[in-house]
């Protein structure tokens, strides 16, 4: 019988209460910065990886101070700091490989490296995560520092070519810092079109006990349209603003009391409710026309038909948008379409904050214009035309109506998304050209601009 050693990490000894309080805060207010470079579904806390690492690696004679010193658990964030390994200590991971065959965004490699083994393999499937694992692990290991000040240097390049750029200053305020929009839809009851707006409020910021920014707007209805008006309880107010008391739809601020409008959709029961007439907009049946609040004491038959109202809506506006664009259909029956974007609030920094507007008809006009210049180059290679795969059915893209990529954006936004992909593939070609001349290997030149064009397309994505 051979008898084998045991690891530290099957030690009574091991702290698994303590690793599992720092794992619960970097999950939350602790997290480690660059975990904000992308969201990820299954991210594992790194002080977990390190310690399970080094537990499996110590012997089970480790004093628990030893062990603790090596992942800092000593640190209110043990991931903010490098492992201490004793001296001792340290050959026992220099002679170690590991091999992670679901590496996902890199956190068990990543605590790997930090620790000193001989070896790290990461091996996923998933080509996105093949490479934010690059971004991570890889191109930082290789260039060092020098990556930061080429990536902050191509990022202000490609900010400035944007700017100078004739059909962003046509379709942007540069005084602009922020659209709101919304989608809105023709009311089957009144003919009219009505935002959909499940939030009112554009800014509630709160500094401890006290409040330091409120405002909201408030739909007004003129004819045939819903027109914005904003609410800035600061100008109203003055320093009144922090002594609010704040709930979801009313503003108590000494005497007076301001009512927030409540949202006029709910998506989950695929709901909304008129601006103009108030009537509740559920149902439709696409083929006799016919509007239903309750499908209860419907005949299965028209069960079977009925679609909610808003889907049914974003899918005729993604349908007709498409048609557009490939030349089948004029632009005016997309604008008559029984949804449509709408820009509702613009705001402007002034005296470092904010100051909202109501966006105007030319506002308006600009998705509208931008639109028109995305026709003249659809079937470009960078507009995100391939269709959204449908492989399980908690996906966004059902309530949007969407069935392909592009559809996600407006025409403005998605116009100013290709121009960004394309200046960053530019500037990637340059930097090539850069270290060329500073007499890298083409090869060499490559990997690097490969590496800085990786940040700036995960910014993009940002």
């Amino acid at each position: 019988m051979v008898l084998l050693n045991r690891v530290f990490i099957e030690s009574e000894k091991f702290p698994s209460e303590k690793i599992s309080a720092k794992a619960a805060k970097e999950k939350g207010p602790g997290r480690p910065p660059f975990w904000e470079m992308v969201f990820w579904w299954t991210r594992k806390p790194l002080v977990t990886a390190r310690a399970v690492i080094a537990g499996s690696i110590l012997p089970d004679s480790t004093p628990v101070g030893v062990f603790e010193r090596i992942v800092q658990l000593d640190k209110a964030n043990p991931h903010r700091y490098n492992p201490e390994i004793p001296r001792d200590y340290a050959g026992l991971f220099r002679e170690k490989n590991l091999l992670d065959p679901f590496a996902g965004f890199g956190n068990i490699p990543l605590e790997t490296m930090r620790l000193g083994l001989k070896e790290v393999v990461a091996v996923e499937l998933l080509p996105t995560a093949v490479v934010f694992l690059r971004a991570i692990l890889e191109y930082p290991r290789v260039f060092g520092r020098r990556l930061v000040d080429d990536v902050k240097k191509w990022r202000e390049w490609i900010i400035e070519q944007l700017r100078n750029d004739p059909d962003v200053q046509e379709f942007y305020d540069e005084n602009v810092a922020v659209y709101i929009g919304s989608w809105e839809i023709k009311c089957p009851y009144c003919g009219k079109y009505t935002p959909l707006v499940g939030n009112w409020w554009l800014a509630r910021v709160r500094n401890g006990n006290r409040y330091s920014r409120l405002a909201y707007m408030k739909p007004i209805q003129q004819r045939d349209k819903i027109e914005i008006e904003v609410i800035d309880l600061n100008k109203k107010y003055g320093l009144l603003v922090s002594r609010a008391r704040v709930s979801k739809t009313k503003i108590e601020i000494k005497n007076n009391v301001e009512n927030v409008p409540e949202q006029n959709i709910e998506a989950r029961k695929n709901q909304a409710i008129c601006l103009h007439c108030q009537n509740i907009i559920r149902y439709i049946d696409p083929e006799t026309r016919k509007h239903y609040v309750d499908t209860k004491n419907l005949p299965q038959a028209i069960k079977n038909r009925v679609e909610p109202y808003i889907k049914y809506a974003l899918k005729q506006y993604n349908n007709l948008l498409g048609r557009y664009l490939e030349g089948k259909t004029p632009l005016e029956e997309l604008r008559q379409a029984l949804a449509r974007p709408r820009i509702l609030v613009k705001a402007k920094i002034k005296n470092r904050d904010l100051e909202f507007e109501p966006a105007t008809e030319e506002d308006n006009e600009r998705l509208w214009k931008a639109l028109e210049k995305l026709k003249q180059i659809w079937g470009d290679a960078d507009i995100p035309t391939e269709p959204i795969p449908e492989y399980e059915n908690r996906r966004i893209t059902p309530i949007l109506g969407a069935k392909y990529w592009y559809q996600f954006f407006n025409p403005r936004q998605l116009l100013t998304l290709v121009k960004l992909v394309k200046l960053i593939r530019e500037a990637g070609k340059k930097i090539e050209e850069e270290k060329l001349r500073e007499g890298w290997n083409r090869e060499e030149a490559f990997k690097y601009a490969e590496a800085v064009t990786t940040y700036l397309a995960i910014a993009l994505l940002k």
